[in-house]
């Protein structure tokens, strides 16, 4: 009777470790589970082992200077005429002050305020950007660097980190023309004239070439930002280092170009 109380006793004792045992891996399993942790349960005496991330390829540095246009080029049936006036700004446009006289820029033109709208004009002389537009030219003139872009020059400042409009460089070869440019002959030899500029074509090459206002060329029109100047007692006007004689002929007033000492 005693054997078989005792017999009883150890059985149900071995049977209530065995649960209490399964009950603590359970509890091992499911905390394991819940964290993320990537150990296996203590019971199964296995370990995993965490996984090395790859180590990332070092960044490379940029050049010093590295030219960046914003935006998206202009095609050019979009690109308005030199000369043409505009009743309302493009959006996004914002205001340049050269010599405390605003201009309004966008997207590479600019333009000259008016009583009738807004003229598309060559960027005036010491105008001063962050970017350059897109469908820029980077040119040489002479071993020195420019950039051009639909009838403007740039030199960059690397001190400033900026883009200076500069008169157009005597030598520097575009392969078109702005929209809006004008063919003037003297003689027989035609000269191609754009807001202040003057071009002759090389066919050879098929390009044009910046040159000197040739004395003697008359205009229709003079350039927007030009100043009155007396010489010799006779009003001219002065545009780009460029002195232009105001004359009538049949009731018409032209400007021809002429040189003063």
């Amino acid at each position: 009777m005693i054997r078989n109380i005792i017999k009883k006793s150890v059985l149900i004792f071995f049977l209530g470790m065995v649960t209490m045992v399964f009950c603590l891996e359970t509890i091992v399993i499911t905390a394991s589970a819940g964290t993320g942790n990537d150990y296996a349960y203590a019971g199964a005496g296995v370990t995993q082992k965490k996984k090395k991330k790859k180590p990332k390829p070092p960044r490379k540095k940029p050049p010093k200077h590295v030219v960046k246009p914003h935006k998206k080029p202009l095609p050019p049936k979009y690109r308005p005429k030199y000369g043409k006036k505009v009743v309302v700004l493009p959006n996004g446009h914002r205001v340049i002050t050269v010599k405390k006289r605003k201009y309004y820029y966008h997207n590479g033109i600019y333009y000259w305020p008016g009583k009738a709208g807004y003229a598309v004009i060559a960027g005036p002389i010491g105008a001063r950007i962050t970017l350059l537009p897109p469908g820029y030219r980077h040119i040489y003139v002479r071993t020195v660097p420019y950039y051009y872009y639909y009838g403007t020059y740039y030199h960059y400042d690397p001190v400033e980190k900026i883009y200076v409009v500069v008169d157009s460089p005597l030598g520097a070869e575009i392969e078109e023309l702005p929209e809006g440019y004008e063919t003037l002959y003297l003689g027989e030899t035609p000269y191609y004239y754009c807001h202040g500029s003057y071009y002759r074509y090389y066919p050879d090459r098929q390009v044009y070439m910046v040159i000197k206002a040739p004395p003697g060329l008359e205009l229709r029109t003079m350039p927007y930002g030009y100043e009155t100047v007396v010489v010799g007692g006779t009003r001219h006007f002065l545009y780009r280092g460029v002195y232009y004689r105001p004359f009538i002929r049949g009731g018409v007033t032209l400007y021809k170009v002429v040189k003063v000492k």
